[in-house]
Formats: C-alpha cells, sequence, structure tokens
C-alpha cells in the first residue's frame, strides 16, 4: 500500500496526469449534477401532470351527463418516474417513452404514436456517468498509462526499477495502480456526493462504484499487458486505442447488428397503421359483426350487445377493443422479439466489458429495456382496469353517477408497487 501512495504522490507531480485528472474530474461532476437535474425536470414534469390530470378530469365530468361521453373525453396519465440512481444512468428513459396520455380508445395505436421509432436496443447517449465509465475512462487511462514503460526504458531506469522492485516480472504495476486509483477517485467521489445527496440506498451506489472500478481493473490489465510487452510508446498506443475501439464500439455493433438480423421483429409503426385501420374499418361493418367479435372475448356482456341505434356507445368501445385484440398477436410478438434481442445482448456484454459495464449500471439505475418493458405491461394493465370499470355503465348494467365515478381507476406506477426498482 504504502508504494501506492508514493507513486500516486509522483504522479500528482505530472502536469499532464494532474491536467488529465482535473479534466476527469470536472466532466464527472458535469455528468452527475446534469443527471441529477433532469430526474428532478422529469418528477417536476410528472407532478404538473397529475394536476393537469385531474383538473381535465373534474372539468370532463362537469359537463358530462353520460357515461359514453365521459370514457370519451376523459384523459389519463400513466408514467414511470425516475429511481433515486438514475442520475447515473439515464438509459432508455432519453430515447423512449416514461409517459403515455391514454383514453379509452384502442390502446395499442396510444401506445405507438408516443413510441413511434421504436428503438430497441440501447445505444450510445447522453454524457451520464454510465457513458463516462463505460466509454471515456479507458480513454484517459490509456493516456495517462501507454508511455510509462517506454519513458523509463528510454531514461534507462527500467533495469533498476526491475531489479530492485517488489514485483520484477512487471515493475511499473504500482505506478500504473496508482495512476488508474486517481482516475478511479476523480469520477467516484463526483458520483457518491450526488447519490447521498439524491438519497440513493447505500448498497446501490456501493454497487456502482465496485462496477466502476472492475471495469478500470480491467483496462489496467489490457494496458498493463500491451504495454510491458511493446518498446515503444506510439506502438502501445496504437495497440491500447484498437483495444477500446474493438471492446467498446467493433464489439457491441456486431453484436447489435447480429441480434436485429437473427430475431426480426415488426415495426411500431406497422402495428399502429394496422391497428388504426382496423379501427376505421370498423365504422362500415354491420354492427353485429363487431360486437360478434367483441363477445368471442367478452361473453359476459352478451345479453346486452344488442346495438338497435344508428350510434351507441357500446359499439364505439367494442370497436375498439376489437382494433386492440386483432393487433395483440403483433405486439405481443414485437415485445417478445426485444426481449429476446436485449438478451443477446446480455450475451454479448460477456465479451465487451464496456457494454457489460453500462448494461449493469442502467439495470442498478433502473432504465434499461426490462424496466420499460415492465412499465408498458403496467401501461396495459391500467387500460384493461379503465375498460373493467366503464363496460358495466356502458352496457347498460350499472347507472351512470358522479358517485360512480368516484371510483374511477387511478394508475399507480409499477415502482411504487413492485420491489427491485
Amino acid at each position: 500500500m504504502g508504494s501506492f501512495v508514493l507513486e500516486g504522490r509522483y504522479a500528482l507531480r505530472e502536469r499532464s496526469v494532474v491536467l488529465s485528472l482535473a479534466l476527469t474530474l470536472l466532466v464527472a461532476c458535469w455528468a452527475v449534477i446534469a443527471g441529477a437535474l433532469e430526474t428532478h425536470k422529469q418528477h417536476a414534469e410528472i407532478s404538473w401532470i397529475l394536476e393537469a390530470t385531474q383538473a381535465d378530469k373534474a372539468t370532463v365530468l362537469a359537463g358530462q351527463s353520460d357515461a359514453g361521453g365521459a370514457a370519451y373525453g376523459m384523459h389519463h396519465v400513466t408514467y414511470e418516474p425516475p429511481t433515486p440512481l438514475a442520475f447515473a444512468a439515464i438509459g432508455t428513459r432519453e430515447d423512449l417513452p416514461w409517459q403515455h396520455w391514454l383514453t379509452m380508445l384502442a390502446l395499442e395505436g396510444q401506445i405507438y404514436e408516443a413510441d413511434i421509432g421504436n428503438p430497441e436496443l440501447s445505444r450510445v447517449g447522453r454524457l451520464d456517468y454510465a457513458f463516462l465509465v463505460s466509454v471515456l475512462l479507458p480513454l484517459v487511462l490509456i493516456l495517462l498509462l501507454y508511455d510509462l514503460d517506454s519513458r523509463e526504458r528510454r531514461d534507462g531506469r527500467y533495469e533498476l526499477l526491475a531489479a530492485t522492485n517488489a514485483s520484477p516480472r512487471n515493475p511499473l504495476l504500482a505506478k500504473a495502480g496508482a495512476r488508474t486509483g486517481l482516475l478511479f477517485l476523480s469520477t467516484s467521489i463526483p458520483f457518491a456526493i450526488v447519490a447521498v445527496i439524491e438519497n440513493v440506498a447505500v448498497l446501490l451506489w456501493a454497487s456502482v462504484i465496485v462496477i466502476s472500478a472492475l471495469h478500470l481493473l480491467f483496462w489496467l490489465l489490457v494496458c498493463r499487458f500491451v504495454t510491458h510487452r511493446t518498446a515503444e510508446a506510439p506502438t502501445a498506443a496504437t495497440a491500447l486505442l484498437a483495444c477500446w475501439l474493438l471492446f467498446t464500439i467493433a464489439l457491441p455493433a456486431t453484436a447489435r447488428m447480429l441480434a436485429e438480423a437473427t430475431v426480426v421483429i415488426p415495426a411500431g409503426g406497422e402495428i399502429l397503421l394496422e391497428q388504426r385501420e382496423k379501427v376505421n374499418d370498423a365504422w362500415d361493418l354491420p354492427k353485429p359483426v363487431t360486437m360478434t367479435s367483441f363477445i368471442a372475448s367478452h361473453p359476459e356482456w352478451e345479453a346486452q350487445a344488442r346495438v338497435t341505434q344508428p350510434f351507441d356507445w357500446k359499439w364505439y368501445f367494442a370497436f375498439q377493443q376489437v382494433g386492440d385484440e386483432f393487433i395483440a398477436p403483433q405486439s405481443n410478438a414485437l415485445q417478445a422479439g426485444i426481449a429476446r434481442r436485449d438478451r443477446l445482448m446480455g450475451w454479448a456484454s460477456l465479451l465487451s466489458p464496456p457494454l457489460a459495464t453500462e448494461r449493469w449500471l442502467t439495470h442498478l439505475a433502473g432504465t434499461n429495456r426490462s424496466h420499460h418493458q415492465r412499465y408498458m405491461a403496467c401501461v396495459r394493465k391500467f387500460h384493461a382496469s379503465l375498460r373493467h370499470f366503464h363496460y358495466p355503465m356502458l352496457f347498460g348494467q350499472q347507472a351512470f353517477s358522479p358517485a360512480v365515478m368516484a371510483g374511477l381507476p387511478s394508475y399507480k406506477p409499477c415502482s411504487d408497487r413492485l420491489s427491485g426498482s
């Protein structure tokens, strides 16, 4: 331990090392503070949306006298609040919707209207702590370590160090370890401070620090393996940059392309179009055809399914439901395909420590693909509860009244009900 401390003091006397560490510290501060500000912004947006939704519901109810009009005009909001650790790894919250405005109309079209791009896999995103640790820190470490051996050989000190060092086979390990430790501290200290301010559980932020340390340890070993066997600094730098490109860019990109080629899935835009066409076509179909399709999945309403008027709310919402059921196989195939691609990327991360680091950090932060799919399942469950609430009034089994509407389901995020978020 004493040798590491001593080498750390020597390292801090080098202007290039101090400049690199200072720049890394500045970037780390920016990353965690910007992430915290973004999560605070999202919390504030959720609060505003909830207030606006409540006001909108009150306005709609005040002007409606029948169940169909209330169900049609009332908007509901679903959302997934950021976890306390989300500031460190924004993940899917940057490119996938974490809130939806819903009505009683067909659900799948509303989902994919907000998620029209439907990116299936995580991509390189904003500068957050996860991006800093998984992508940028290895570059800084390469800058700090690529010329250690060549410099000592050039100055004629390498043989003396090998003869007097406790590790003669790798005499510069302590020097490299000290620089790695300083780099680790320059990023971990700002993260830990913000994590404490954001009330992140100790076990969670400690896990993040351990993952960051293991990732830096991997790159320390790579750097020592290359520089110990390479006489010239430019050659070592080229080899190390090639390793960085391989593990950080090439392997994840190749895995992503293979996953997309292996698992073919329907596009969200196509699902949206097909669902809307099915709903629009229902206006031209005989009403008994629509109601027969609806009763096939809702036999409990068969006795009240007859439609005798040119327009009836129960018929209108029935063909919205039929539209969702028509597109359900494609939607299920999309979700299953996304999950399978994500699992394939998980296997690929075994070959790419940067990818594995990013995936672990987004998992801990609740911003990975599986958490987003859980949110989408929660949205579908809530929409189903709305239908179950309104159908008795739409089909005449229950009278519409303010007292009944007071029991309207209210959305609760899955993270509030399930552990492990």
